[in-house]
C-alpha cells in the first residue's frame, strides 16, 4: 500500500475539518482503495482527492448508519457530522475541480441512503459498494 498517499490524504483532511469532527474508515477498506488507485494511471493530485472524498463520504454513511435513539443528544450530533462530512466531501470534490468525481458519489449516497431506508445498513456492504463505484469512476474516467 502507498503508504504517501494515506498521509497526505489524512493531512489533506486535517487542513479542510474540525478536529472534532472524526473521519472513520476500517483499515482494509482504505488499503483496497490506495491499491485500486495505484492500478489506474492518473496523476497524484487526482489519486489523493478520490480517497480523500471516498475517506469523507464513507465516513459520513457510516454516521448514518450507526444511529442509536438512546440519546437524543448523540443521535442529532451524529446526524449533523454525518451532515457535515458530505458537505465537506462535496466542497473538497469542488476545490480541486473533480466535478465528475462529485457528480458520481452523489449518485452512490443517492443509492445507499435509499438502501438504508429500505433496511439495508451494513458497514461491509457500503465497502463493498464504495470500492465498485470507486472502481467504476476510474473505468469511466481515468483516461
Amino acid at each position: 500500500m502507498d503508504s504517501k498517499l494515506l498521509r497526505d490524504a489524512l493531512r489533506l483532511l486535517n487542513r479542510e475539518q474540525p478536529a472534532q469532527v472524526d473521519v472513520e474508515i476500517d483499515g482494509e477498506t482504505v488499503r483496497e482503495i490506495v491499491e485500486l488507485l495505484q492500478s489506474y494511471p492518473i496523476s497524484y493530485s487526482r489519486k489523493l482527492t478520490v480517497l480523500a472524498c471516498s475517506m469523507l463520504i464513507y465516513s459520513a454513511i457510516s454516521k448514518h448508519l450507526n444511529l442509536s435513539g438512546k440519546d437524543e443528544g448523540a443521535l442529532s450530533r451524529s446526524i449533523l457530522n454525518g451532515d457535515y462530512l458530505f458537505g465537506l466531501y462535496h466542497r473538497l470534490a469542488a476545490n480541486r475541480n473533480e466535478w465528475k468525481l462529485l457528480v458520481h458519489l452523489s449518485l452512490f449516497n443517492k443509492r445507499i441512503q435509499l438502501a438504508l431506508v429500505e433496511g439495508r445498513n451494513s458497514q461491509q456492504a457500503l465497502a463493498a459498494v464504495l470500492k465498485s463505484e470507486i472502481k467504476s469512476y476510474l473505468d469511466r474516467y481515468s483516461a
